[in-house]
C-alpha cells in the first residue's frame, strides 16, 4: 500500500501486521486472560470478573449439536481509564504502563494483543465517574482489512450494557469491561466453558496466588449458557482460591485433606532456626543492587504417611500427590505474579520430585537480567538452567570462578543467574536427602521401600551367610554373644531405630518382623554429615545393624539411572530392588569382617572412613572442587 500524499509504502500493512501479531505465543487461553487480569491488578481493582458464554450450534455435519464459547469478558472495578487513556491502551506497545518498573504491568502489549490470540475483535468499555459515563471503542480485524484502517476508532460515551451490569457481582464508580468476540475456534484452547473456566482456575490460582491469599484482590469465574428464546442460565460462579506449588498455603485448592492446612513446610537449610528466605543480590547498571528471593518448602512427614494415601502404600497416588505432581518445578516470580513454572529443575522421574518446591522471585527492574518477553509467560534467560551446565561454554581448562569472571565482563545474561543455580541445586540435593529420611521406615513396597529397611528376606540371606562362615572355622563376636530374649531384642532394637530418627510405629513393626525371622541382620538409613563413611555397623549382642551414611555422595549416587539390557529383562522396579539388594550384601560382607577381625576392628573402623574418603573424591563433581578453592 501506498499514500496518495507520497506516494511511499507503509513498513507495515496495518491488517498484515495485526494478524501477524495473533501468533504471539500465548501457552493457553488462561495465560492470554492473565493480561487482562494484570491490567485490572495494575488499575488497584479488588474485584475482577471472567465470564465465558456458551451458545448451542450445529456441528459441521449439520446433524450433532454442542455447547461453544462465543464470548470471553473480563470486568473489573479498578480506575478505569479516560478516553485517551483508553485509546492509547488498545495501541501495540503503548500502554499506560509502558514505563512503570513498580508494578506486575510495564509492556504496553497486554489488551490488544492478548485480545487479538483469541478472536478477532475486542470491545471495552471504561468509567470513572460510574457505568453510565462509560466511554467505549473497540479493534476489529476484519474491519481493519477491509478499510485499512490505520487508527484506533475514537472513544465514544456508551453507557455499559445492560446485561453486563446485571451479570456483574458488584459495579464500582470506576472500572473497564474488556469483551472478547469473534472467537477463533483453532486459536481457543478449550471449547466449553466449563473446561475454559476449570482451567483458567488452575492457573489463574497459581499465578496470582499471593494476591489472592492476601485478599488484594478475588477473583470470580462465570460460566454462563445462551440459547435463543430462553433465559439465561449461570453454569458455574465461583472464587478463585490460592495454588501454591510451595503447599505453604490454606485454605487452598489442593485436594482434601491439604485444602483447609498447608501440606509441606516451609525448608531451613540450617534447622529450625535458619534461614527461610536466601537472597542473591543482583548489581543495576546505577550501581545499586535488586535482590532474587528464594524460598523452598517439602513435604510434610505425615502427608507421605497419610491414612488416605491407599493404607500408607502409595501417597503419590492420592489426589493431593498427584496435584502435586502437576506443580512439580521451581516456580518464577515476578513481583509476586508467577511467569511460569520450569519443570527442568527434576528429574521427571523420581516421584519425591513432587514433594519439595522451590520459588524465584525477583522485581521489574531485573526484566532484562531473566529476559522477560513482553507477554509475560517465561524468562528466556533462566529458561534451562536446570539442565545447565557450565563446563560445556568453558574453555579448556577454565575453572568455575574464572568462566563466571568472563561471562560478567562480557555482560553475558547469564552471568547474575550461576549463583542462583548453585543455591536452587544446593537446596534441592539437600530437600532430597531430607526427604529420604522420611519414608526411611517404610517397608519394602511402600513408596520409600527402595530407600526404607530392606526386605526381611535379605536380612535372613545375611544371617544364613554369617552362620556358613562361622561353621567353617570363622566365627565372629556375635556368634559367641549370649543371646537377648526375642522381646528383649525387639525392644532394644526397636530403641535404637527410634534414635535413628525412625517414626515410632515403623521402629516397632521393623525391630518385631526382624527378631520374628531370627535375622541377625538389620538395614537402617540415617543422614550422619559428620560421618566420612558411606556406611557404619554397630553390634548389639547376636544383632548386626548396617546402617547407610545418606549424607555420603555415595547414597546420591546409588540412586541413579541403571543401565538396562536391550530387550530387558527386568522391569525397572525388579531392577532397583536387586540392586538395591546386592548394595545391603556387600555391605554385611564388610560387617562381618569386621566380626571375624576382632583384634583389628579398630584398624578395619579406621579402614571404612578412609574407604569412605576416597569414594567422596572420585563421586565429587568438578564445579564442587573449584567452589571449595
Amino acid at each position: 500500500m501506498t499514500t496518495q500524499a507520497t506516494n511511499e509504502a507503509l513498513i507495515l500493512e496495518p491488517h498484515l501486521a495485526l494478524e501477524s501479531m495473533r501468533d504471539n505465543g500465548y501457552k493457553n487461553t488462561a495465560y492470554a486472560l492473565a493480561e487482562l487480569i494484570d491490567n485490572s491488578i495494575q488499575a488497584e481493582a479488588t474485584l475482577v470478573e471472567v465470564f465465558c458464554i456458551e451458545e448451542f450450534e450445529l456441528a459441521k455435519d449439520g446433524e450433532r449439536h454442542r455447547w461453544r464459547v462465543s464470548n470471553i469478558a473480563v470486568l473489573d472495578n479498578g480506575s478505569g481509564m479516560d478516553a485517551i487513556t483508553l485509546k492509547r491502551a488498545l495501541q501495540f506497545g503503548n500502554g499506560s504502563y509502558r514505563h512503570d518498573r513498580s508494578g506486575i504491568g510495564r509492556f504496553g502489549m497486554g489488551l490488544p494483543a492478548s485480545s487479538i490470540s483469541q478472536g478477532k475483535r475486542v470491545d471495552v468499555w471504561t468509567w470513572q465517574a460510574g457505568p453510565d459515563s462509560a466511554v467505549h471503542t473497540y479493534l476489529d480485524l476484519d474491519e481493519i482489512k477491509e478499510t485499512t484502517a490505520q487508527y484506533v476508532p475514537a472513544p465514544t460515551a456508551s453507557p455499559l450494557p445492560e446485561e453486563w451490569r446485571s451479570r456483574a457481582a458488584s459495579l464500582g464508580a470506576k472500572g473497564t469491561l474488556v469483551l472478547w468476540s469473534k472467537l477463533d475456534r483453532q486459536r481457543l484452547t478449550w471449547s466449553g466453558a466449563a473446561a475454559a473456566l476449570k482451567n483458567t482456575e488452575y492457573e489463574a490460582g497459581r499465578m496470582y496466588r499471593y494476591f489472592v491469599q492476601d485478599d488484594q484482590v478475588r477473583i470470580r469465574l462465570v460460566g454462563l449458557r445462551r440459547e435463543e428464546g430462553k433465559p439465561e442460565e449461570v453454569r458455574s460462579d465461583c472464587l478463585v482460591r490460592p495454588n501454591d506449588p510451595l503447599y505453604l498455603m490454606a485454605p487452598s485448592m489442593t485436594p482434601t485433606p491439604y485444602d483447609t492446612k498447608p501440606l509441606f513446610q516451609r525448608y531451613r537449610g540450617g534447622g529450625d532456626e535458619g534461614e527461610w528466605e536466601y537472597r542473591i543480590p543482583v548489581p543495576l547498571p546505577d550501581g545499586s543492587t535488586s535482590d532474587v528471593v528464594v524460598r523452598a518448602a517439602l513435604s510434610r512427614p505425615e502427608a507421605r504417611r497419610d491414612p488416605m494415601a491407599a493404607n500408607n502404600r502409595n501417597p503419590g497416588s492420592t489426589n493431593y500427590g498427584k496435584h502435586a505432581r502437576r506443580n512439580m518445578g521451581v516456580s518464577l516470580l515476578r513481583k509476586g505474579r508467577e511467569l511460569f513454572l520450569d519443570s527442568s529443575w527434576g528429574s521427571g522421574y523420581d516421584p519425591v520430585d513432587r514433594w519439595w518446591g522451590i520459588e524465584v522471585e525477583f522485581d521489574p527492574v531485573l526484566d532484562e537480567i531473566f529476559g522477560v518477553p513482553n507477554n509475560k509467560q517465561e524468562a528466556v534467560h533462566f529458561v534451562g538452567l536446570g539442565t545447565y551446565d557450565w563446563k560445556d561454554e568453558a574453555d579448556p581448562g577454565e575453572s568455575f570462578t574464572t568462566f563466571k569472571d568472563r561471562l560478567e565482563q562480557d555482560q553475558d545474561p547469564k552471568a547474575p543467574l550461576l549463583d542462583l543455580v548453585t543455591l536452587i541445586r544446593r537446596l534441592i540435593k539437600d530437600m532430597r536427602v531430607e526427604l529420604d529420611n522420611q519414608v526411611k521406615g517404610l517397608r519394602s513396597g511402600d513408596e520409600g521401600g527402595s530407600r526404607g529397611t530392606r526386605s526381611v528376606a535379605t536380612a535372613v540371606q545375611a544371617t544364613e551367610a554369617g552362620e556358613r562362615r562361622a561353621r567353617e572355622g570363622h566365627p565372629g563376636e556375635t556368634d559367641k554373644a549370649d543371646p537377648l530374649p526375642p522381646e528383649e531384642m525387639a525392644k532394644d532394637l526397636e530403641g535404637r531405630l527410634k534414635e535413628k530418627d525412625y517414626n515410632p510405629d515403623d521402629a516397632e513393626e521393623i525391630a518385631r518382623d526382624i527378631v520374628n525371622s531370627r535375622a541377625k541382620y538389620t538395614f537402617a538409613l540415617e543422614h550422619m554429615p559428620e560421618v566420612p563413611a558411606f556406611f557404619t555397623v554397630e553390634f548389639r549382642a547376636q544383632m548386626t545393624i548396617v546402617t547407610a551414611n545418606t549424607a555420603h555422595p555415595f547414597h546420591e549416587q546409588l540412586k541413579g539411572v541403571l543401565q538396562p539390557t536391550n530387550p530387558p529383562v527386568m522391569s525397572d522396579r525388579e531392577m532397583l530392588e536387586q540392586a538395591a539388594e546386592t548394595l545391603w550384601l556387600m555391605l554385611c560382607a564388610w560387617a562381618r569382617m569386621e566380626d571375624e577381625e576382632i583384634g583389628k576392628r579398630e584398624r578395619l573402623r579406621e579402614l571404612r572412613g578412609d574407604w569412605g574418603r576416597l569414594v567422596t573424591n572420585f563421586l565429587r563433581h568438578d564445579d564442587e572442587e573449584d567452589d571449595e578453592n
